[in-house]
């Protein structure tokens, strides 16, 4: 059914897990895994109207969010190779990492992406967005979200005193 699965993973325990709930679906099916990993792109300081462009802090920051970012997806290939789970990389830079997962998505011929959320509430969705709600209207494959126990909400009047 499945052939090929994203995995958009972030360095968060949760997205691990989410990670190993896509290599059991990849035995199970027969299928691979595509990890990705999204950093944001470097952003120049500014003062007032005048770009603090500085070539030494744009290079370290591509090299520490570099370092970074191959220390995420060995941790995960590492897991998926443990478990027999062929996988490939991909490394993207964007201001919009829903947009960057869609692309892949397109690109790798995914046809189902395995994405963790962290649950933030309402007002917090409100004001950073959530990268899962606006994949949602942005795939054209299936998207199982992965949440864990510990996020989800509990019902009204039933929390612990």
């Amino acid at each position: 059914m499945f052939k090929r699965i994203l995995v958009p993973v972030d360095g968060s325990e949760l997205s691990t897990r989410a990670a190993k709930t896509a290599m059991a679906l990849a035995r199970e099916h027969g299928a691979s895994l595509v990890l990705l990993h999204v950093t944001l792109p470097y952003v120049p300081q500014y003062a007032g109207e005048i770009a603090m462009v500085d070539s030494t802090s744009e290079k370290l920051y591509e090299e520490r969010i570099g370092v970074s970012a191959k220390q995420i997806l060995d941790t995960v290939e590492e897991v998926a190779r443990a478990e027999g789970v062929p996988t490939e990389r991909a490394l993207e830079s964007h201001a919009h990492p829903d947009e960057a997962i869609a692309k892949v998505v397109k690109a790798k011929h995914c046809d189902l992406v395995v994405i963790a959320t962290h649950g933030r509430g309402a007002v917090a969705r409100f004001f950073m967005g959530s990268v899962t709600t606006r994949l949602l209207t942005r795939c054209s494959v299936p998207i199982l979200v992965y949440r864990d126990e510990s996020i989800v909400a509990q019902p009204i009047g039933t929390e612990d005193d």
